[in-house]
């Protein structure tokens, strides 16, 4: 007798036995899986446990597919925070160039204007977000008014300052302060926080005094405007360390404290005739205007790159700003730097270069490793 073909095998067996496996019921699944299930383990091995052995053959291609998406999501934040701190740092880069326009105005007129025209836009801003409500709290708290007043003093110095030495041609002297600025809030927070000093920063920050004492001997005058830009702006970051306030919290508070004297100023400076909105071209009112959100929108940057990129990204990004503004000094404005000066920016900028590969290196000791 012939035997059957496979086919008849195949269906008879199918008669007998049913479809494997049975229709509503799961694949057979390893001891240690049921002990999971049994045990009334957590939800995630549970589900786990009952996962089917045989997948289909495109789950692979699925799971890479969220796999990638996952990725993506991840990255994503990260990419645009420093797409952010890039801009951020190339608005306070180029600033030189939107002061300059201004450069018939005198500083005192700007630096009033911003004021106004920035507590405008913060005032939208913190609208927008509803946080009203903390800064009114914020407010009401004695020690938070005082630092944030004497952080307001600190700002209008710093912003005052910088704008005298823009439009005064001293872009050069003004992009010193920021580049010493970080290892002034190194110092600082050595004096002030009790941070200790490792040997690298001990170095920089050696180099950099060493290119200051450099400067003061052969020019022949301390570089005051870089000093003081360095140190107002160090005193402020100290002064915010100590709050627990977002960036707009804080400059709406500042603003307000600062907006009174600037309305009077302005008001006494168009009551004797020497006001600077509306008198002249239409252009001086409009830049004037525009000062407030070309404030606003690099700290809005900025405070957006903060909270999604690492520390590291911040610290070295910052130096944007200061090259961006000796590059403008040096080829657009066409201000003195000989030799003399050269080696004192080297000094300083050696330092800069230990310190950011000191930082570098204790963020990275400091990174947990999974």
């Amino acid at each position: 007798m012939p035997a059957p073909s496979r086919s008849r095998r195949r269906s008879a067996w199918h008669r007998r036995s049913g479809p494997w496996p049975p229709k509503g019921a799961t694949p057979p699944v390893p001891g240690h899986r049921r002990r999971v299930a049994r045990a009334g383990a957590s939800t995630s091995a549970r589900a786990y446990a009952s996962r089917p052995i045989y997948e289909e053959p495109w789950a692979l291609f699925r799971s890479s597919e969220v796999a990638l998406a996952d990725w993506a999501s991840e990255t994503a934040p990260v990419q645009r925070g420093f797409l952010y701190a890039v801009g951020a740092f190339s608005l306070w880069g180029v600033s030189p160039v939107f002061w300059k326009f201004l450069g018939h105005v005198p500083a005192s007129d700007i630096f009033g204007h911003r004021v106004v025209w920035t507590f405008a836009c913060v005032v939208l801003i913190l609208a927008s977000r509803r946080s009203w409500g903390r800064v009114a709290a914020a407010a009401g708290d004695r020690r938070t008014l005082g630092l944030e007043a004497v952080a307001a003093v600190l700002l209008a110095s710093n912003w005052l300052l910088w704008v005298w030495a823009v439009t005064s041609d001293h872009v050069i002297e003004g992009s010193l302060g920021y580049f010493m600025n970080p290892l002034v809030s190194v110092v600082l927070g050595m004096l002030f926080l009790g941070e200790s000093l490792r040997r690298a920063q001990w170095f920089a920050v050696g180099l950099a005094t060493a290119g200051v004492v450099w400067l003061t001997v052969q020019v022949g005058t301390l570089p005051w405007i870089s000093l003081v830009l360095a140190f107002t702006f160090g005193f402020y970051g100290l002064i915010k360390k100590k709050l627990d306030l977002s960036p707009f919290e804080g400059l709406g508070i500042e603003m307000s404290v600062l907006l009174l004297p600037a309305v009077l100023f302005l008001v006494v400076r168009a009551s004797a005739g020497d006001g600077s909105m509306g008198v002249g071209v239409p252009a001086d009112s409009l830049l004037l205007m525009a000062g407030g959100l070309f404030t606003a929108v690099p700290l809005l940057l900025f405070g957006a790159a903060v909270r999604r990129v690492p520390l590291t990204v911040i610290g070295l990004t910052q130096y944007l700003a200061p090259t961006i503004n000796f590059v403008l000094g040096v080829v657009v404005y066409s201000e003195p730097f000989g030799g003399v000066r050269l080696i004192g920016f080297v000094a300083i900028w050696i330092g800069l270069v230990v310190f950011s590969l000191d930082f570098l290196g204790s963020t990275r000791r400091l990174r947990p490793t999974a």
